[in-house]
């Protein structure tokens, strides 16, 4: 057989791989209107949050490059690798509480409006923040859970 022959089957099936992530555009529609990037402000967005949820924040680029310098290779990789995986098991029970997800990267601001008609905000940006998780209610101030214990904080927090 020859090989130009199959030339068309290779440019379909290329054409193919390469269709829009739809995934993200499904996540899109998950987030609550409230909690959309509203403005900018240099390089950071600022994400107001009005109703309850969990904020899952991650590290971006420029964060990864400057955790990865601080720790030996090994050192990076376990740490990532941990933080992922606790991550990923925190937001699998936080659904099945039926508790709204938001994903965010690191260089944002948060800004949450209690219901009492004041604010906090968060600066994604200061270098203590990695990966994170904080729980909001809409009517007291966010809280920092503890990534590796997400029950114990849902508990400390009291929105179980």
């Amino acid at each position: 057989m020859k090989y130009y022959q199959l030339l068309p089957i290779i440019l379909i099936c290329l054409a193919a791989c390469h269709q829009p992530d739809q995934s993200a555009q499904e996540n899109a529609t998950d987030v609550p209107l409230a909690a959309q990037s509203t403005a900018a402000s240099g390089t950071s967005n600022i994400i107001t949050i009005t109703t309850p949820c969990a904020i899952f924040c991650t590290p971006d680029s420029t964060k990864i490059e400057a955790i990865e310098k601080t720790n030996t290779d090994e050192a990076f990789y376990t740490l990532a690798d941990d933080n992922l995986n606790y991550m990923a098991a925190d937001k699998e029970l936080l659904e099945s509480k039926g508790i709204k997800i938001i994903d965010v990267t690191n260089n944002n601001t948060l800004h949450f409006k209690l219901s009492d008609g004041t604010s906090h905000k968060i600066d994604m940006n200061d270098p203590k923040y990695g990966w994170e998780i904080f729980l909001f209610d809409g009517k007291t101030m966010p809280f920092r859970a503890n990534i590796n214990d997400i029950p114990a904080s849902l508990n400390s927090y009291n929105m179980e």
